[in-house]
């Protein structure tokens, strides 16, 4: 399957599960989605894996660890959304020097739907992700604003306004993007377009503060 096809099956998810979640959200009683609203702020961490798209792109590449912080909003019992802040390391099995990191940041739409002491989550998002490899001063990376994040998870209530849960994070990037060299202090990029770009997921805990 192409990444422009992958894309658009991720939009269409994406897109399904949030028309569900209104539509659960507009049955329920007002008090239970006035609840449920407000400021959240959510911590996660985890494991980071490459996933390669041909070519061998993650050949020589094992999985490390991520960190991600997401502050953002609750509007109902069934819909959030939040901006995504996700930093992580790909561990590198060459004999090379090189560090392997990424970053991305997703406004991220989710799902959430009711289940025993806690919730089934849901949802995507589209944004900014990047691989970057660095050996002392010198860097080369590539990038994309064009990633496309698909998220499951459960959370467990542990009070009122705190929930503990595991989240699955996929990420899908366009075979188009930025590539960068930065040697020497000297930073020079090129648009790329075509080839096989690797892609991710992450599996991690999560913690959820919602105020």
């Amino acid at each position: 399957m192409s990444a422009s096809a992958r894309m658009g099956l991720g939009l269409a998810l994406v897109l399904s599960t949030l028309s569900l979640s209104l539509g659960e959200a507009a049955a329920r009683p007002h008090y239970a989605v006035q609840k449920a609203s407000g400021f959240q702020l959510a911590g996660n961490f985890g494991a980071n894996f490459c996933v390669g798209d041909g070519n061998d792109d993650c050949a020589d590449i094992g999985p490390s660890v991520y960190g991600m912080v997401a502050p953002g909003w609750r509007f109902t019992e069934r819909v959030s959304l939040s901006l995504d802040f996700q930093l992580g390391l790909l561990s590198n099995d060459s004999n090379s020097d090189v560090t392997l990191s990424t970053f991305s940041v997703m406004p991220t739409v989710r799902g959430h739907f009711r289940s025993g002491n806690g919730e089934f989550i849901l949802g995507g998002g589209l944004g900014y992700d990047s691989f970057t490899g660095s050996s002392g001063g010198d860097s080369a990376s590539w990038s994309t604003f064009l990633a496309l994040k698909l998220t499951a998870g459960y959370a467990f209530d542990l009070s009122p306004g705190l929930s503990l849960g595991a989240t699955l994070d996929f990420f899908i990037n366009p075979s188009n993007g930025e590539f960068c060299v930065d040697q020497g202090g000297t930073t020079e990029c090129a648009d790329v377009d075509g080839g096989d770009v690797a892609e991710r997921f992450t599996l991690g805990l999560f913690i959820v503060r919602r105020f």
